[in-house]
């Protein structure tokens, strides 16, 4: 198997490159990356499996390679991988369906976002993956619409965040019940402006779309968070990619949104990226960021994400203290009943610190404890400040 070519991708990393080239084939459709021989072991296409897993862009690797000569045991492999996420793809759009028809009947207005919308794009919808079913309703309704997925659907309540909540369906489909875009100490504050996301909600059924400008807005602040977060992974930039290339908006006025929320910088250098893996431009410049996506995976590495957080705190204290004591109306969230009694924010501060040593958490916590002691990674600090976030 030789190595097809992709512009200028990582040069020290052969599973990195030739993940590169797979992606570029399968997102872009293009024969021109199909030719294969005997140049590549198998030893780096099992490393290059191990790497797409990382990304959740197995199934993608899958395919290309289904269509080239295989041992059994990957072959196996691959066709396994390929009807995983075929599966996931059907019990996903169910759910979706499902629950866009009970808020249709009880006059629940929503917008789907993230995969479920990405996914149209590809040249095939099972080919975008996504962990779970992103939907976005009003603050007003969430109660409502909670409790119509739990009664109606089956679903149960799994964890309650400072934006959304998570439910499971019985199929064991994740779907995240947005009531707002963005956490409110997100990227630098865009949150300001994603509050502001129904005024660009269009549609004539409860089910509504976001402009394209903002949609794209969107895409870029859930980028920028993940880098904030220790990782971004390669799947973003392919999305990146083909909203630059496959959809139809005014650039002047994505900018304009881009600019009010201060990421048009790193809007502009996320697609230098996206634009040297996807369709081989020449950029120079841009190794230490694209080690950072590849080396962190889909959700970033908690290393990284507690070095930036030290940063931005001032330090191991300041990071410590930040997590322990959150801002009131953040708790309110967390526990509206808080609401009523302000003057027990104390006690409320205390309930909380027992969620970082229930079961389900304990181990995050002592990894995160752990990674505090350490010295700071210096390289993802130098990541963020390259890509306008610092």
């Amino acid at each position: 198997m030789s190595l097809p070519d992709t512009g200028r991708p990582l040069p020290d990393d052969e599973a990195a490159r030739l993940l590169l080239s797979v992606l570029r084939a399968e997102l872009c459709g293009d024969t021109f990356h199909m030719h294969m021989d005997d140049a590549v072991s198998e030893e780096t296409i099992s490393q290059m499996l191990s790497l797409s897993k990382r990304h959740d862009l197995s199934h993608l690797a899958a395919n290309y390679l289904l269509r080239r000569p295989l041992s059994d045991e990957l072959e196996t492999e691959a066709k396994m991988l390929k009807a995983a996420a075929q599966y996931r793809y059907f019990q996903q759009t169910r759910v979706l369906s499902a629950v866009s028809d009970l808020f249709e009947k009880h006059g629940i207005d929503f917008i789907p976002l993230k995969g479920s919308v990405l996914r149209r794009l590809y040249l095939a919808p099972w080919m975008r993956s996504c962990s779970d079913i992103d939907i976005l309703v009003h603050e007003e309704e969430i109660a409502r619409a909670l409790e119509l997925c739990e009664t109606e659907l089956g679903m149960k309540r799994v964890f309650h965040g400072t934006h959304d909540y998570k439910l499971r369906y019985k199929e064991k489909v994740t779907v995240e019940l947005h009531f707002r875009l963005l956490e409110d100490d997100a990227v630098n504050g865009a949150s300001r402006i994603l509050s502001e996301c129904w005024r660009y909600a269009v549609g004539e059924t409860r089910c509504k779309k976001l402009t394209a400008e903002m949609f794209y807005l969107y895409h870029i602040c859930h980028m920028a968070k993940h880098f904030e977060y220790g990782g971004c992974g390669i799947r973003f930039f392919m999305d990146l990619w083909l909203l630059d290339h496959k959809t139809t908006f005014d650039r002047e006025k994505r900018d304009a949104l881009l600019q009010k929320a201060g990421l048009l910088g790193f809007a502009g250098k996320a697609r230098e990226i996206s634009e040297k893996w996807f369709s081989g431009t020449e950029t120079e410049g841009t190794e230490h960021i694209e080690r950072f996506i590849v080396q962190s995976g889909s959700f970033g590495r908690m290393s990284k994400n507690v070095s930036i957080g030290k940063h931005k705190k001032g330090g191991a204290f300041g990071y410590v203290k930040s997590r322990v004591f959150v801002p009131y109306d953040y708790l309110c969230i967390l526990y509206p009943s808080l609401k009523k009694h302000r003057a027990l924010t104390p006690v409320y501060e205390v309930v909380r610190w027992f969620r970082f040593i229930k079961p389900g958490s304990r181990a995050h916590t002592l990894a995160e404890l752990n990674h505090l002691m350490k010295d700071s990674d210096t390289d993802a600090i130098t990541v963020l400040k390259d890509m306008g976030l610092l």
